[in-house]
């Protein structure tokens, strides 16, 4: 019974304590509150789904912008950007022209891509919203001297039980627990989340389930609906752009039903009120500033 006891209550005591330190580690540095001003589209689709979902964003806006294009063989510059200037959506825009980038899944590898996604993830982590390095090793590594409490108490049931073979099996969850979360590090603190749950609030008419009038709504306004609803999004805006730009798959999310709503080119030249609730990250431009 002292075996079974010691294990069961060690275990539970360790398990406990690990949530606890990971869970505080995750809420970030700062006040933890979601900051006072509305993210940018791309804060927004970085926390969501990283720089995949970011690309995925700034194209929605792009094409929203009527300066790129798909075709059967991909991605196709029109013209300069006009509305959505930002150092990303250069970057972006420019990959594309050069015929570096033909399909969505190139450009975050692209340098120029790559180096303003970073400046933009740099800016998030500045404000809280997002983990650092040094917070993302605590992270993965917090939950270690619990697992490796969780093995000692089985080994000393062992040692001294008479149900040695009852306590392999918890023994080697507390092994694959540890290395789980050493890669289940999120990419938002619960700053980042609490911003976007709000951002999520205040947008959900850009539902892709509610037919949006995306032409209102603008260049930015199809930007922020393809950083919170995905893919989805994206077809609803143009659903021939998002399978020849190969976006639809590259962001990883459903397409869903968002609507037949598809928008040609002529959709660039329409820019109403935007609902994209800011349009500086921080006080630099998104992608550029980041932060």
């Amino acid at each position: 019974m002292i075996p079974h006891l010691l294990y069961f209550g060690g275990s539970a005591v360790a398990l406990l304590a690990a949530h606890v330190t990971t869970s505080w580690l995750r809420r970030g540095h700062g006040t933890g509150r979601a900051p006072d001003r509305p993210l940018h589209p791309y804060e927004v689709a970085y926390i969501n789904g990283g720089p995949r979902r970011v690309v995925g964003a700034a194209l929605a806006g792009l094409r929203m912008d009527g300066v790129v294009a798909g075709s059967g063989g991909g991605l196709q510059a029109v013209s300069p950007p006009r509305k959505l200037r930002t150092p990303l959506d250069v970057a972006i825009h420019h990959a594309i022209a050069s015929g570096a980038a033909r399909r969505a899944r190139d450009l975050p590898e692209h340098p120029a891509v790559r180096a303003e996604v970073e400046v933009l993830r740099a800016g998030l982590e500045r404000q809280g919203l997002a983990p650092g390095a040094g917070e993302r090793t605590r992270m993965r590594l917090a939950v270690w001297p619990y697992a490796v409490a969780f093995l000692v108490i089985g080994m000393l049931a062992v040692t001294v039980g008479d149900m040695k073979g009852f306590y392999v099996v918890p023994m080697f969850a507390a092994i694959i627990f540890g290395f789980s979360r050493m890669k289940d590090v999120p990419r938002a603190t619960r700053s980042g989340r609490d911003a976007v749950a709000d951002t999520l609030q205040r947008n959900s008419h850009l539902d892709p389930g509610n037919s949006p009038a995306w032409t209102t709504y603008g260049t930015e306004g199809a930007a922020l609906g393809a950083a919170l609803f995905g893919a989805a999004a994206l077809v609803s805006i143009d659903p021939g752009f998002a399978t020849d730009s190969g976006a639809s798959d590259f962001m990883g999310s459903g397409s869903g039903d968002g609507g037949s709503g598809g928008c040609g080119a002529s959709c660039g030249s329409s820019c109403g009120g935007s609902s994209c609730g800011g349009s500086g990250c921080g006080g630099g431009g998104c992608g550029g500033g980041g932060g």
